[in-house]
Formats: structure tokens, sequence, C-alpha cells
């Protein structure tokens, strides 16, 4: 156990080295938490985060959630779902691309996929299609291992389900996943862990952690040690979900700015419309921060679009949106006043316009990805 704390704390200062891992895991509680106040300029593309100034403190931080809240017992949301088809290498299973990670001693990685940038990885190497983790330095330095950003595992019994499919090279024999609790002392992290074998074929392993609290995130680390040569482990379909009640929420962060200076009121945030399909939905929270440290978090704010202050007169009928090149064409289809707002894919207004019940046509800056908001109804478009 004396071994283990000792890759624990090693752990939390790799995953402390970088910028977003020190967002989450540097907690200073008597540090102020800001109020979020309700987003403005909701769009597909992005929304507009407010809160009211702090004192003592040097900024703020601000992080886009995807959340579900949940319609019946045991929904499923996942915080983490990937088949890692988005890895293209020339590396193999049997000869995955080293990245380094021998040669060099330690790698620093992250998921380059939408939305687990905040993901941190140690030591990652790569085959077509699949993620790896090389154990070269496990006594040297720190164990490899992906970590996860904070989470709530309160909800769902404070239940956390990890399901992968993994082997590894002919000396990789097994692997831990730790739930961690970031809110307690260094020697005290640990609330549940499990043990997983690896072998040099493919097998599907489903584990069950629990004991989750408000401020919790995981680690998915190599038991063994590679003594300075390679030691692959390899990952294929990992999902990480819960099983929530009816009308218990939950959310995973996507992104988040940094924001400098304590007067400072507002943020610009990005959104991707893909991500909250099938009944997901945007959330957003605050902390404040000073020499090195963050707040709690603040409770999240749904991201919920703008009522429009459309005349009660405009019918309901569905407007017509039509793209002929960089010619973007739009009739109202309304018998009172009907505002029109045309977005480019980062959220940016481009047009907008009180409107008539006439026919507008707007030159499009250049081809790409639109969203007319017009009156009630919104329309996806591509220039061509």
């Amino acid at each position: 156990m004396k071994f283990r704390s000792l890759l624990l704390i090693t752990s939390l200062a790799w995953l402390g080295a970088t910028g977003i891992a020190r967002a989450q895991f540097m907690v200073n509680p008597s540090l102020p938490i800001p109020e979020p106040l309700p987003a403005t300029d909701v769009s597909d593309f992005g929304y507009t985060a407010h809160w009211e100034p702090l004192t003592g403190v040097q900024g703020y931080y601000v992080w886009t959630y995807v959340a579900r809240t949940a319609e019946a017992d045991d929904d499923i949301f996942y915080l983490f779902n990937s088949d890692f088809s988005y890895i293209s290498s020339l590396g193999t299973p049997d000869n995955p691309d080293d990245n380094g990670t021998t040669d060099s001693g330690f790698v620093f990685g992250n998921f380059n996929q939408t939305p687990y940038k905040n993901w941190l990885i140690g030591n990652p190497v790569y085959a077509d299609g699949v993620l790896g983790l090389n154990n070269a330095w496990y006594r040297q330095r720190v164990n490899a291992q992906m970590g996860s950003p904070l989470y709530d595992m309160s909800v769902g019994d404070g239940k956390v389900y990890v399901s992968m499919t993994v082997r590894g090279d002919q000396r990789a024999k097994s692997l831990s996943i730790v739930l961690f609790n970031a809110d307690k002392q260094i020697y005290e992290q640990e609330v549940d862990s499990k043990t997983v074998p690896v072998t040099t074929e493919w097998t599907r392993q489903t584990i069950e952690l629990s004991g989750g609290t408000k401020n919790c995130y995981l680690s998915i680390q190599g038991n063994d040690d590679g003594q300075g040569s390679a030691l692959y482990y390899l990952f294929d379909d990992l999902s990480i979900y819960q099983k929530l009640h009816k009308g218990e929420t939950s959310a995973y962060p996507c992104d988040y700015k940094d924001v400098m200076g304590a007067a400072s009121s507002s943020q610009t945030m990005d959104l991707d419309p893909a991500l909250i399909e099938g009944g997901l939905h945007y959330e957003y929270l605050l902390t404040s921060f000073n020499d090195g440290y963050v707040s709690n978090n603040s409770s999240l704010v749904r991201v919920t679009p703008e009522t429009t202050g459309i005349s009660s007169t405009m019918t309901d009928t569905t407007p017509t949106v039509r793209v002929d090149g960089l010619t973007l064409t739009i009739h109202p289809a309304a018998t009172g006043a009907c505002p029109v707002s045309v977005y480019d894919a980062s959220g940016r207004v481009v047009y907008s316009s009180s409107a008539t019940t006439q026919t507008l046509t707007y030159q499009l800056p250049a081809p790409g990805v639109y969203v007319v908001k017009t009156g009630l109804t919104t329309t996806k478009c591509v220039a061509r």
C-alpha cells in the first residue's frame, strides 16, 4: 500500500504539471466562488457567460459542460465514449508508434478528439484506431496512465462503470482503474480501485467503482515495470458511464477558457452542436483563481437560448432559407416583425436584421456552415 501511495502522489504531480489539470486539482476553498448569471447571445455555436466581478482574485475559469437530466431510472450517461477511430497511425497493435516515449523518458499527451481534450495521457503510443500506453519508466518516474478531468460522481448512487477492450505485449500483465476524491489530502485520495488482467489477446473488461462524491476523477494506469524498455498496454472501445436516477443530472467538461483580471465579468465561449444530440444539453460553471490555485466550482447554469421578443402577431409558419453559391435568400414567412440573425461556424453574427415580411438576400463572406435564426426557427445551411 505504501508503494502504491507513492505512485498516486507522483500521478498528481504530473496531473498538476499542465494548465488544464492545474485548473481543476489545485483548489483553495477559501477563494471566493463566482456566481454565474444567465448566458446571453446563445446560438448553436456559442454563448456569452456572465458573472459579478470579485475582489482578491487574479481571474476566472469558465467551463462548458455537456449534461443529461435522466428521464427514467438507469438512464445511462457517458462521461467518455470512444472507439479511437480518429487515431490514424502506421503503427499496429503488435508494433505501435512509440511516440518517443521510450527514448524520451516521459511524454505528455491528450485526446485530440472533441469533447475529451480535457483528459491527460502519460506516455501515449498509437496504432491505427487504437490508443496505447507505454510503461517503460514505471519506477524511475511514474507509471503510464490516462487521467480524467473532475466529474460529479455523487449521482447514480456514487457508482461509475468503466468498460474497455484491452490487450498488452508479452510483459504487460495488469492495469488499475482508480477513483479519487479531489477534496481530500493526497494520502487519502483513493476512493475505490479495481485491477484488470491484461493478456496478449483483446479482452473485454467491465468494472464498477463506488463511493463517488462531487469532486472525483479517474486514473487508468499500468501496473508493470518496463525497467527502461517499452512495455505496452493497448485500448479500444473505451466507455465510462453512470446509471442515473430519474431527475438526476450529470455532466462532463468539454471546453474551458481562462479570463485574466478580477474586474472581468463576461467571456464568449464556443459550442459544438454535434455534442448535444440525443437529449443532451449545455451548462456552464465558473471558478476564480489566484496564485496558482482555484476556488471550488460554482453551481452549473443551463445554457438556454434567449427569448426573441418577437411580436405576438407573427404566425408559426416555417421560413424559407436557400443558399445558391454564397448568396443566402431568406423569406421570413411571417405576418409580423420577424428578426433575422445569421451565424458562422464560430458563432459570430455575420448578419442581422429586424426584418419584415419581405424576402431578404445576403452575400455570405465565405464557404462554410451557417445557422440562420428567423423568429422562432433555426435553420442550418451550407455555402459551397
